[in-house]
């Protein structure tokens, strides 16, 4: 092991979380911009496309290695293709973005995910959007007399 391996395990793991989320920052940040500049050749549905054929090609190895027809076996088949057909849709809708509005403008609008994310909370997973946001449920507050 390096140095460097050495000196990142003995980190905190919530140092080591934070590390991950900035190289994923900019990993999300890299692929934008390298969207944006396809953008300009090719169309969206063709950047969507390499996009997940360059994610196969990484994940492939894993899947193999913990035995791909386990990993890939489940009961909920429908909600599995169902939540993967809306994961495509939205990255080509985010491809799209990058395409075809000013980059800021575009990352400006991704930032509105989460306010997304509570508003569908309430009608999929049938929460309420206060537990949704983090808050605690109305019954779980102390009764204010008045």
């Amino acid at each position: 092991m390096t140095a460097l391996t050495i000196a990142l395990r003995n980190l905190p793991a919530n140092v080591r979380g934070a590390l991950w989320m900035l190289a994923a920052a900019g990993g999300f940040s890299c692929m934008a911009a390298i969207a944006k500049l396809m953008g300009a050749r090719l169309d969206s549905f063709q950047i969507t496309f390499f996009r997940c054929a360059v994610a196969l090609v990484f994940l492939l190895p894993f899947a193999m290695a913990s035995g791909f027809v386990a990993t890939m076996r489940t009961k909920q088949l429908g909600l599995h293709l169902t939540r993967s057909f809306i994961g495509v849709a939205a990255m080509f809708c985010g491809f799209y973005a990058f395409t075809q509005l000013p980059l800021a403008d575009a990352v400006a609008f991704s930032f509105t995910k989460p306010l997304f994310v509570i508003l569908l909370a309430v009608p999929l997973l049938a929460r309420s959007s206060a537990g949704a946001a983090g808050l605690p449920p109305r019954s779980a507050l102390p009764a204010w007399s008045s």
